[in-house]
C-alpha cells in the first residue's frame, strides 16, 4: 500500500534511498526535504511547496547582498587604473589601451553573450593589451634595452584592467542573479542597491587621488553592464545562460533534493519548484503541468535545461506552433494542444501524450515509439512516414480521417478514408494491421518445407497461430517472408528463435534429406491460408521432406508444400478442396455461388493492389496506407466492384474475404471497408 503524506510539514526531513512507488505528498511542505536516491515512480507531488526553507533564504540573500556590494566596490578600482594611466604620462598609452580593450570586451558581451567565445575575447584582449604596450614602450624607448624593462608594468597594468573590469562585471551578475534566484524581486533590488551604493563608496575613498570621477564613471558602467547581463539571464537568453546557471546553483544549496532520484511518471502539477535540485534524476514522463518557478530549479542535464519545451511542459499549449526537429523525448505532455502544429521529425520516444490534441498537426517521420497516445486526437494529422512500433499505445485514438502525404507545397494529400470517417476504433485497427507482421529474412535459398516446420513449432511453442501473408524474392536467391503475429508475442525474439530452430533444421536435413522431421503437436487452429500451412492441431503427421531443391520463389509463383496432412483438424474458413479433402474439414463450407461472388471480388482486388504496388511504393507504413487509400478510392469509383465487395463481405465476413485475397496489405484494406457493410 503507498504511503500518504498529503498536507504534512515535511521541512528538513529526510527520504533518501527510500522506497515510497506512488506515495501521495500532495499539498505537503518539502522545503529543504532530501529525496536524493529515492524511489518516486508514480509518487504525487501536486501542489507541493518545494525549495528553501526560511533559514537558507536569508543566509543566501545575505551573501548575494555582501557580494554584490563588495564587487561594485572593487569596480571602482578599475576606473581608478585606467584614470591613473591615462593622466600619467609615463604610461599614458597602457591606460588609453586598456581602456579601448575594455569597451571592446563589454560590447562583445552585449552583442554575443557569455559562453567560450567570450573566454577567447578576453584572452586575445589582454594578449592585444599586452602587445600594445609592448611595441609602444619599446619604440619609445629607441630599440635599447630600457624600453624592454619600461614595457613590463605598461604590459601588467593593460592586462590588469582588463581582467579585473571583466571579473568584477561578472560577479556583480551572478550576486543580483543570485538574489533573485533565491527571493525574486525585492532581493534583486536589493543587490542592485548594493552594487550602486559601495562603487560610490569606492568612489569617495579614491576622490583623494585626483581622478575620482572617472573612477566613478567606470564603476557606474559595470554595474550597469551587470545588471543587463543578470536580467537577460533571469529572463532565459540562453547567450547568459552561464550567469543563469551558475545563480540556480548556488540558489539550491539547501534546498529540496531529487538528485539520483527515480521520478518516473510522478506528478508535479501546480507545485512550486524554485530551488530545486534534480541533477541526474529520472525524469521519465514526468508531470510539470501548470508548476511555478521551475525555471529556478537546478535541472542537471535532464531536458528541464531546454526554456523552450520547460515552457511547453508547464502550458501544454503548442497549437500552430513549430516544433520541427524537436528532441522530446521522455517527456510528459499529456493533454497538450499540438492541434495545426509542425511536429515533422519530432522525436516523442517514450513520451507520454494522452488525450493530447494533435488534430491537423504534421507529424511526417515523428517518432512514437514507446509512446502513450491513449485517447489522443489525431483527425486531420498527416502521418506520412511517422514511427509507431507495438510499444506505441494506440488504446482509443479519435480519429476520423487522416492524411498520408505531405505535397512540396506543404498541402496535405491522400484522405484515409477517401470518403467518409473512421468509425469506432476502425483507425487503430488500420495501423494495427501492419504493426502486427514480421519479416523473416533468408540471404540464400530456402527451403519452404523447413520453413513451414519451423513455423509450425513455434505456434506450439507460443500457442498462436502465425499467419503467412507474404513470401518475395530478395536479391538474386534470397526471399522474404512476412508473417502476421499476435500483438502480444515478443517479435525479436520469435525471430531469433526462427533462425535458430531453422539453421538446425537444416543442418538435419542436410545430413539425411530422406529424413522425416516429426511435426509438432497440439497446434491449435490449423488454417490453409494461399495454399500455405500456417498453423494446426497436427496429430503427430509427420512432415515429409521429399523435395530437395525447393525454394520459396517470388510473390505470384505457385508454392508446393508436398506435405502429408492426414487427420489434421481445421478451424474452419475458406479452404482450397484440391488441397484438402472435405472431410478434414472441421468448419463451415461456403456455398458455391457465395465462392464465386467473393472469388471475382478477391480477383479485382486484388488485381488492383498489384497495379497500384507497381507505380507506389510500400516500404514504410505510410507508404501501405496510401497504397491503400487509393484502392478504396478506385473501388468507390466503381458502383459494381463497391456492390460485389460489400455483398462478400456481408455472405463470407471479412475474414473469409482475407483469406481470398492474395496480397500482404489485404488486412489494412479491409479494415478500411469493412464498415461498409453496416452503410448499407
Amino acid at each position: 500500500m503507498s504511503q500518504d503524506f498529503s498536507g504534512q510539514n515535511l521541512r528538513g526531513r529526510s527520504f533518501k534511498d527510500q522506497d515510497l512507488t506512488e506515495a501521495n505528498f500532495s499539498g505537503a511542505d518539502i522545503r529543504s526535504t532530501d529525496f536524493s536516491g529515492a524511489n518516486l515512480e508514480g509518487a504525487n507531488f501536486s501542489q507541493v511547496k518545494a525549495g528553501l526553507q526560511k533559514r537558507w533564504t536569508a543566509f543566501l540573500v545575505l551573501v548575494s547582498w555582501l557580494m554584490s556590494g563588495f564587487a561594485g566596490f572593487l569596480s571602482t578600482f578599475v576606473g581608478v587604473l585606467i584614470s591613473h594611466a591615462s593622466e600619467s604620462s609615463e604610461i599614458r598609452v597602457s591606460g588609453w589601451t586598456a581602456l579601448i580593450v575594455v569597451i571592446v570586451v563589454f560590447i562583445v558581451i552585449i552583442r554575443q553573450g557569455l559562453n567560450s567565445a567570450i573566454a577567447v575575447a578576453v584572452a586575445v584582449a589582454v594578449a592585444f593589451a599586452i602587445a600594445v604596450a609592448f611595441v609602444i614602450a619599446v619604440v619609445g624607448g629607441l630599440f635599447d634595452a630600457t624600453g624592454f624593462v619600461e614595457a613590463v608594468p605598461y604590459a601588467v597594468i593593460g592586462a590588469v584592467v582588463v581582467v579585473f573590469a571583466f571579473a568584477f562585471a561578472i560577479a556583480i551578475a551572478i550576486a543580483v542573479a543570485i538574489a533573485f534566484a533565491v527571493a525574486g524581486n525585492f532581493a534583486f533590488a536589493v543587490a542592485v542597491v548594493f552594487a550602486v551604493v559601495f562603487a560610490v563608496v569606492g568612489n569617495f575613498a579614491f576622490a583623494t587621488t585626483g581622478v575620482g570621477a572617472i573612477a566613478f564613471a567606470g564603476a557606474v558602467a559595470f554595474v550597469l553592464l551587470s545588471i543587463y547581463i543578470s536580467w537577460r539571464a533571469l529572463k532565459g537568453d540562453e547567450k547568459y545562460v552561464v550567469i543563469h546557471n551558475i545563480a540556480v546553483a548556488i540558489a539550491a544549496i539547501g534546498g529540496t533534493s531529487f538528485r539520483d532520484a527515480d521520478l518516473t511518471d510522478a506528478d508535479f502539477t501546480s507545485a512550486t519548484l524554485k530551488n530545486t535540485d534534480f541533477r541526474k534524476a529520472n525524469l521519465t514522463r514526468t508531470c510539470f503541468h501548470k508548476t511555478k518557478k521551475l525555471d529556478r530549479v537546478r535541472p542537471g542535464s535532464s531536458y528541464l535545461q531546454n526554456t523552450e519545451l520547460r515552457q511547453l511542459l508547464i502550458t501544454g499549449n503548442g497549437q500552430g506552433k513549430n516544433f520541427k526537429n524537436k528532441i522530446f523525448q521522455g517527456v510528459n505532455l499529456s493533454k497538450a494542444n499540438f492541434s495545426g502544429a509542425d511536429l515533422i521529425n519530432t522525436n516523442f520516444y517514450k513520451s507520454s501524450l494522452k488525450e493530447a490534441d494533435l488534430e491537423g498537426a504534421l507529424l511526417v517521420r515523428a517518432q512514437f515509439e514507446s509512446v502513450d497516445l491513449t485517447e489522443a486526437k489525431l483527425t486531420g494529422a498527416c502521418i506520412q512516414d511517422w514511427v509507431v512500433t507495438k510499444t506505441t499505445k494506440l488504446h482509443n485514438v479519435k480519429c476520423k480521417y487522416i492524411f498520408m502525404k505531405l505535397s512540396e507545397e506543404g498541402d496535405k494529400r491522400d484522405q484515409m478514408p477517401p470518403k467518409g470517417e473512421f468509425k469506432n476504433d476502425d483507425f487503430v485497427l488500420f495501423v494495427q494491421s501492419i504493426l502486427d507482421t514480421i519479416k523473416l529474412y533468408h540471404e540464400r535459398d530456402v527451403n519452404p518445407n523447413l520453413a513451414l516446420y519451423v513455423l509450425q513449432s513455434l505456434s506450439v511453442d507460443y500457442q498462436c497461430t502465425l499467419e503467412i501473408v507474404k513470401v518475395e524474392k530478395r536479391g538474386e536467391s534470397g526471399a522474404i517472408i512476412e508473417v502476421k503475429v499476435p500483438g502480444n508475442l515478443n517479435e525479436e525474439q520469435l525471430k531469433e528463435t526462427y533462425y535458430e530452430k531453422y539453421n538446425q533444421s537444416l543442418r538435419l536435413y542436410m545430413t539425411d534429406p530422406k529424413k522425416q522431421l516429426k511435426s509438432p503437436t497440439n497446434i491449435e487452429n490449423v488454417t490453409v491460408h494461399k495454399g500455405i500451412l500456417i498453423s494446426g492441431d497436427v496429430n503427430n503427421s509427420p512432415v515429409t521432406i521429399d523435395n530437395q531443391g525447393d525454394t520459396i520463389m517470388p510473390e505470384g509463383s505457385k508454392q508446393q508444400f508436398n506435405n502429408d496432412l492426414r487427420n489434421a483438424q481445421f478451424a474452419g474458413g475458406l479452404v482450397n478442396a484440391d488441397t484438402v479433402a472435405a472431410h478434414q474439414i472441421g468448419g463451415n463450407i461456403t456455398n458455391h455461388n457465395q465462392q464465386q461472388n467473393l472469388a471475382e471480388a478477391a480477383a479485382e482486388i486484388q488485381q488492383l493492389l498489384q497495379q497500384l504496388e507497381q507505380t507506389n511504393p510500400t516500404t514504410t507504413t505510410s507508404e501501405k496506407m496510401t497504397v491503400v487509400a487509393k484502392a478504396v478510392d478506385e473501388i468507390e469509383k466503381n458502383p459494381t466492384l463497391k456492390a460485389r465487395v460489400i455483398g462478400a463481405l456481408k455472405s463470407g465476413g471479412k475474414e473469409a474475404l482475407k483469406e481470398a485475397i492474395d496480397h500482404p496489405l489485404v488486412n489494412i484494406l479491409i479494415a478500411s471497408i469493412e464498415g461498409w457493410q453496416e452503410a448499407e
